[in-house]
């Protein structure tokens, strides 16, 4: 039984950067395109309604020492929506995650409402949530053929957890910055063979866009994530040329370096088409060197001004002040 767990907790362990005992959600390579994800305020940075959706294969070509394939793999759709003059805004995330035996299915409702404070605003956000995840106990590997703690059990064993996200956002013409908590109530996920507790997660993002010249635009970012355990610190730069072309570079401390590019489409570029890597920098030879992702958003334009009140002028799908 013992050989059981470890398989199980082994598999959990090869998705994520902070310890197996919290049950943390999937995560992406280009998080700086949903940022709702993980602070459901962060929609007061859009305008428009949008739709995108995520794939990702994390150390692609990985397997398991038994030769069964353990290579995580993530997607996620999301919708956003403004509802009333761009101060209440609302969203979905669904994201589905598979490592080795677990399944998990994270979906959010977000909803963000901001105030303007000048040329400022002023942004707070809630996400009720509900997490199911799973275990195919076909796949373990157990040490001991008819383990007891394995015989006359179903195939597949699934626990529904409930729980909530808040966020607060402040955004001027300069930079925005970010704050918020996941899994507020720390729900554990009880299996019959094992509990996993969950722990809560806080975030911080800061940003920035910024026009260098008629044709190139720059976008830093920070995000910060810690359970108070372990944390993960990611930070970079995007560049878009003649808004229609976007390359970025980022660093995940002792982890990873990530490189993305998109393209834009359409007119006043409402599809954005994007690919990004992951080159695993820290204990690679216990992995697949890179994760591959791919991303692709299209924003439905309003006819309405901007939060200003002036005549709306259309920079890019993602930031707009």
């Amino acid at each position: 039984m013992k050989k059981t767990i470890l398989f199980f907790i082994f598999v959990k362990c090869t998705s994520l950067t902070f310890p197996i005992n919290a049950q943390q959600i999937p995560q992406f390579t280009q998080f700086f395109y949903n940022k709702s994800y993980y602070n459901p305020s962060m929609l007061s940075l859009e305008e428009d309604a949008s739709i995108g959706i995520f794939y990702r294969s994390q150390w692609t070509g990985y397997s398991t020492s038994s030769g069964a394939s353990g290579a995580p793999y993530s997607q996620q759709i999301f919708f956003i929506q403004p509802i009333i003059s761009n101060k209440l805004t609302s969203g979905i995330n669904i994201t589905s995650e598979q490592i080795g035996p677990s399944s998990n299915i994270y979906s959010q409702l977000n909803i963000s409402y901001a105030i303007n404070i000048k040329k400022s605003r002023l942004a707070f956000g809630i996400s009720p949530i509900l997490q199911i995840q799973g275990i195919n106990y076909a796949q373990l590997q157990p040490n001991e053929k008819n383990d007891p703690l394995l015989t006359n059990k179903s195939n597949y064993e699934f626990y529904y957890r409930p729980d909530i996200n808040i966020g607060i956002t402040f955004q001027n013409p300069l930079f925005y910055i970010g704050a918020s908590l996941q899994n507020i109530l720390a729900t554990p996920v009880k299996y019959s063979i094992n509990n996993n507790p969950t722990f809560i997660i806080y975030n911080f993002i800061l940003g920035t866009s910024k026009n260098i010249t008629k044709s190139i635009q720059i976008e830093p970012i920070m995000f910060i994530q810690s359970d108070l355990y372990a944390t993960s610190f990611n930070i970079g730069i995007n560049q878009i040329y003649n808004k229609r072309i976007e390359t970025g570079i980022y660093y995940k401390y002792q982890e990873s370096i990530i490189g993305n590019v998109a393209m834009y489409f359409l007119k006043n570029n409402t599809l954005r088409i994007s690919y990004g890597i992951d080159v695993t920098i820290n204990n690679a030879s216990a992995k697949s060197p890179t994760s591959h992702e791919i991303h692709i958003k299209y924003v439905f334009l309003s006819n309405k001004n901007s939060k200003d009140g002036t005549k709306k002028i259309i920079r890019t799908p993602r930031f707009r002040y």
